[in-house]
């Protein structure tokens, strides 16, 4: 076996158990089900990502919507007035929904105190919210325009599934009981659907400021929830890498339309991490297809940052790292109030 093999299989086993250590770390905390909301994203795309790798053959029976989360932590592919009118809907959508859990002869009464959209906080920080879920997890929730638990809890289970079968193909062991680290979630709701509302500054229009907020919690997420726990160095800025990758070009589409020039000059010194080879690489794990023997290096996926970045490991991690920390300052303080 190559060099280049044996590194491979060695990564996909060492990600698949720190994956299943983060799972049992999960099962410790107290809100683990907001946590897991966060997480499952990730869980989704590793798990499918190294069966395809080892070709472990499973059947799955929800491989349509796991295929179709898997599809949405990528960058949005419609352009800006896409995502403008399907947030405008399902700001609208949530609104009505909430409405109606109200008795009509109330509901005039009681507007003030109508809510249509959640927040989760660490730390008053952002690291969620239930519109983001909503769009990440709808063909997972919804059964024919309806919510169904029952498709949620067998989802999960088949993630599960997944997860134990590999961690028995690749013979890893699954002793491990899981420890707390104790994050303290805090909840706020709001009423976004009105123009002057609690959360967005007035000069940003609400569907806008909403697209970036969804933004903001994937990159607090990884800031105050993943990079918190046991994640090893190549699983931590991998998924560093996706949550860029997801963030950075729907950022862009907003910024433009909006003219923000502050933070167009901020986000552009990050367009150098954006290259299509090396976002592949970071969503799939066979490397031996972009790497040559000679092209083999000592840093964290064995030259694929060298061969496609044009710099070096150590670069790589400070670039991902300020990204993480300037974006999400920046946006907050142009459109929270």
């Amino acid at each position: 076996m190559e060099k280049i093999e044996k590194y491979n299989n060695d990564l996909v086993k060492k990600d698949m158990e720190n994956l299943y250590i983060i799972f049992k770390d999960l099962q410790k905390e107290k809100n683990n089900s907001i946590l897991m909301l966060g997480w499952f994203q990730y869980f989704i795309l590793i798990s499918i990502e190294v069966l395809n790798y080892t070709k472990v053959n499973k059947t799955l029976k929800y491989k349509k919507v796991i295929e179709n989360c898997r599809a949405r932590i990528k960058p949005f592919e419609m352009e800006y007035d896409e995502m403008y009118q399907k947030m405008e809907e399902l700001n609208l959508k949530k609104m009505n929904e909430y409405t109606e859990y109200v008795k009509k002869g109330f509901r005039t009464m009681l507007s003030k105190f109508i809510t249509n959209y959640g927040l989760y906080k660490i730390n008053n920080n952002i690291i969620g919210n239930t519109f983001l879920y909503e769009s990440l997890y709808k063909k997972i929730i919804y059964e024919n325009g309806e919510i169904n638990k029952n498709k949620m809890i067998a989802v999960s289970k088949e993630i599960g599934e997944i997860i134990s079968d590999l961690m028995n193909f690749l013979k890893l062991e699954r002793t491990y009981q899981g420890k707390s680290k104790d994050i303290c979630i805090e909840n706020e709701d709001y009423n976004v659907f009105e123009n002057n509302n609690k959360l967005l500054k007035e000069n940003i229009d609400i569907n806008d400021g909403l697209i970036l907020l969804n933004s903001i919690s994937i990159i607090n997420f990884y800031k105050y929830v993943i990079c918190k726990m046991n994640v090893r160095k190549e699983l931590k800025y991998r998924l560093g890498y996706i949550v860029y990758d997801s963030t950075y070009r729907n950022i862009l589409k907003v910024i433009g339309k909006i003219n923000d020039r502050e933070i167009i000059e901020k986000i552009q010194k990050y367009e150098c991490l954006n290259y299509r080879k090396y976002r592949n690489c970071m969503f799939h794990y066979d490397l031996v297809q972009d790497l040559k023997q000679g092209e083999i290096r000592d840093e964290m996926y064995l030259g694929i940052i060298h061969k496609y970045l044009n710099i070096s490991e150590e670069e790589y991690i400070k670039l991902i790292e300020e990204y993480m920390y300037e974006i999400s300052d920046i946006l907050e303080k142009n459109i929270l109030k």
